[in-house]
């Protein structure tokens, strides 16, 4: 993960800092799509895919060069995952167990490199807690 590759159990693909809305289109992670958003970006969140053992989330937006920007990636958390089911003290849990992820990857919860940056977050406004990967 620190040179910004990630592939997924199973995939033959890998996202990576270079790739491009049309590689994505036409890999297999393409066909593990749930759904699609198109405003002045391309976003798309993939069925629920497994890196080390661990069920992800995963949302991947392109910017309008059709060049991969963002990664979001949450841990598929065992519960119940509506919004009655949800607290805080439960999403801090899974920021804690993104933290662990990160530190058995790259050695710490957030890093720079020279192709982005990965960091763990857990937003108050949202609800939620992310590993976020930027691309530059």
């Amino acid at each position: 993960m620190s040179n910004g590759i990630i592939q997924f159990g199973g995939k033959v693909f890998a996202i990576s800092p270079t790739l491009t809305l049309q590689d994505f289109l036409q890999s297999d992670l393409y066909s593990d799509v749930k759904e699609e958003i198109i405003n002045d970006f391309s976003r798309f969140t993939l069925l629920p895919q497994t890196f080390n053992g661990i069920r992800l989330s995963v949302s991947l937006l392109f910017g309008n060069q059709k060049k991969i920007f963002l990664v979001n990636i949450s841990k598929v958390m065992d519960q119940d995952s509506s919004w009655n089911s949800w607290s805080e003290q439960r999403e801090l849990e899974r920021k804690k167990e993104h933290d662990i992820l990160l530190e058995k990857l790259i050695g710490n919860t957030s890093c720079k490199y020279t192709w982005g940056e990965i960091t763990s977050d857990y937003d108050p406004r949202s609800g939620s807690s992310m590993i976020t990967i930027r691309y530059f």
